[in-house]
């Protein structure tokens, strides 16, 4: 036993772990949603604001994170947007909140966001680009087994 200790300690200390540490490289960080659900039969979507921000060392010396935030970029979503044709693409630009790095779509711009679709978000800025595509679900349908509910069943004596 004593043996398989020394052999054991011995290996341990003349092996060298590698040390897999990388450089930390900024980048750029987006966040968007696109939310779809369905009401009565219909199709109701929306492009949730867009965030864009650049990444930061753990470290980093920072006076404040609001220094991070780009109210500066170009942010635009290509996708069905037409309320006929859900094969037609087209590209919406989006407009910059200027705060934290918000990005919404216009008041007076109208859409239609499709099930089933891609939809991809661009942005650029100085030297960045980042590029993300997305496929909506279909309908999801909740139906219930009968007509009418029994409240009093589902109530506590």
């Amino acid at each position: 036993m004593k043996k398989i200790f020394f052999i054991l300690t011995i290996f341990l200390i003349s092996c060298d772990l590698p040390d897999n540490s990388t450089e930390y490289q900024e980048g750029l960080v987006v966040f968007g949603r696109i939310e779809l659900f369905e009401v009565e039969e219909t199709a109701i979507g929306e492009i949730d604001v867009v965030h864009v921000s650049l990444s930061s060392e753990i470290d980093a010396n920072l006076n404040n994170t609001n220094e991070l935030y780009i109210n500066d970029a170009e942010v635009s979503i290509t996708g069905p947007f037409d309320f006929i044709d859900n094969q037609m693409n087209t590209t919406i630009d989006l407009v910059s909140l200027d705060t934290l790095g918000q990005y919404a779509v216009s008041n007076d711009i109208t859409y239609k966001i499709w099930p089933n679709s891609n939809y991809t978000i661009n942005v650029k800025y100085n030297n960045y680009e980042v590029t993300a595509t997305t496929i909506t679900p279909g309908y999801l349908k909740i139906l219930s087994i009968s007509d009418t509910y029994m409240w009093e069943e589902c109530s506590d004596p």
